[in-house]
């Protein structure tokens, strides 16, 4: 049997500082999980893209040329590029339009 004098409750003061480490070590251990999630979430955005885009029909070159010579060209092989003095020619003359 258990004796009244035996029983300690702690003080409210007492309580409230392991309440308060409690809420810490919380914190903390939310920051160590953020720490690991953000990249995880990342490289996981980055292997799905991937996969959908090995998936698709018409991929994405993800190496390749991206110079404007590069993107404008059409699937006969012409390119779509025009020098400046062209376009100005061009614009006087009202024979192409420009957006």
């Amino acid at each position: 049997m258990v004796n009244k004098e035996q029983i300690t409750v702690p003080r409210q003061d007492e309580l409230n500082i392991w309440l308060s480490a409690m809420a810490v070590l919380f914190q903390i251990n939310q920051f160590k999980r953020a720490l690991w999630q953000n990249p995880a979430i990342i490289v996981l955005a980055i292997i799905l893209g991937m996969v959908s885009n090995v998936l698709r029909t018409q991929h994405l070159s993800i190496i390749g040329d991206w110079s404007n010579e590069g993107r404008l060209v059409t699937d006969s092989g012409d390119t779509l590029v025009i020098p400046l003095e062209e376009a100005i020619k061009l614009f006087k003359e009202k024979t192409a339009i420009f957006y």
